[in-house]
């Protein structure tokens, strides 16, 4: 028989989430967040420093392609404001990851703190929603791989809603992405391609429902696993 507390549920606090996960795997999270960080970063600062128009005019004269869209001079243009703002975005991008590694890492510990004074289940959606981020990203060469993380996420939390811990992790996968977009299709509003700058932001909110739908799919699936 199992045992039972007298503690009233009306004063009990609301839990959901699963507490923090060991302070190894979190710091091993935080490394790969800042690593990818990083590596994203200095892609970002080396593309800037080659996106000179020269460049450009390489790339275009290695392409051989007529665009029935645009002037040579215009795709020159083009290519050289996609690098120019690519790199800005680029470098935006990776240094948020940097920000968000060491934030995870302080945020997970203050949870265990908070779980490890009170005895309670402390609510950590928002870790395992990082986690489930991060499991999806190292397992892109997998096909719907969103599925992937969301299930680890929604598997992992012990109680509450796996749909909403899952959409959560999709948003955290595709928030990096869709910020590089936004630059993206900066650089294309920038020379007037208006039609590119379109796509970009057709390509962003696809990519970003679709991520976060397939999360939370995944989510829900995990839950149903770990409730089973």
């Amino acid at each position: 028989m199992e045992p039972t507390t007298s503690t009233d549920s009306r004063d009990s606090p609301r839990v959901e989430g699963s507490g923090t996960l060991n302070a190894v795997f979190d710091a091993i999270v935080s490394l790969l967040i800042a690593a990818a960080g990083l590596g994203m970063a200095a892609a970002g600062i080396a593309v800037y420093g080659t996106g000179d128009t020269a460049t450009a005019e390489e790339i275009v004269a290695d392409l051989e392609v007529t665009s029935t869209i645009m002037t040579e001079a215009e795709l020159v243009d083009a290519i050289h404001s996609f690098m120019v703002w690519g790199g800005i975005g680029l470098a935006v991008t990776g240094a948020a990851l940097v920000v968000v590694g060491i934030g995870f890492l302080v945020y997970s510990r203050r949870l265990r703190g908070r779980r490890e004074g009170t005895g309670l289940v402390i609510d950590d959606r928002y870790v395992l929603a990082v986690v489930g981020a991060v499991v999806s990203a190292v397992a892109s060469f997998v096909p719907f791989s969103p599925v992937v993380g969301g299930g680890v996420a929604g598997y992992v939390q012990r109680s509450g809603n796996g749909l909403r811990v899952g959409a959560l992790a999709g948003l955290a996968l595709a928030a990096p992405y869709a910020l590089l977009l936004v630059f993206l299709a900066g650089g294309a509003f920038a020379v007037n391609a208006v039609e590119i700058g379109l796509l970009i932001v057709a390509m962003l909110v696809a990519s970003a429902v679709i991520t976060v739908v397939l999360s939370a799919i995944g989510g829900y699936a995990g839950a149903v696993i770990a409730d089973r």
